[in-house]
């Protein structure tokens, strides 16, 4: 099920409303983090400098990964909000993974949870990886819904 779009919708669906705006950013934003990093690194190291880095999409998807760069990001904030910072990017990276462990895999298990203790891997097989294709139209619906409702509720 999780695409990008499917992890934007989770996250998006599952704010509470009217919450606090950079919180919110941050937590949709580390949704997004285990794909769009590996994905770039990917892209870049493979067809700039011809390298193999499809491990990096692995490491992304790893708590340690993602420890690691919320708290690089969060440092990119101010030093009175970073702990803020970090929680609401790893909250919407632990729902990321959340999804991605429930998935069945494409060809093996990728998800090492206990990365770097150990490789095994794990997954739950509970829908499809293609499965998002036929939520798309109703996540985009219910993502849609909650965004009408949010800009006009009265303030």
């Amino acid at each position: 099920m999780p695409d990008l779009f499917a992890h934007f919708s989770s996250a998006y669906l599952t704010m509470p409303r009217g919450g606090d705006a950079r919180k919110s950013a941050l937590f949709i934003m580390g949704s997004l983090l285990p794909d769009l990093p590996a994905r770039a690194m990917v892209i870049v190291l493979g067809r700039v400098f011809h390298v193999e880095a499809t491990a990096a999409l692995g490491v992304m998807h790893t708590p340690i990964g993602l420890l690691l760069l919320c708290y690089l990001l969060a440092l990119l904030f101010e030093a009175t909000y970073r702990r803020i910072a970090f929680v609401a990017l790893m909250a919407g990276a632990a729902l990321h993974l959340m999804l991605d462990l429930m998935q069945e895999p494409f060809y093996l298990g990728s998800y090492t949870p206990w990365f770097p203790f150990s490789t095994r891997t794990l997954h739950f097989d509970l829908f499809h990886y293609n499965d998002s294709v036929y939520l798309f139209p109703l996540l985009l619906i219910l993502t849609l819904a909650k965004a009408w409702r949010e800009r006009c509720r009265p303030t």
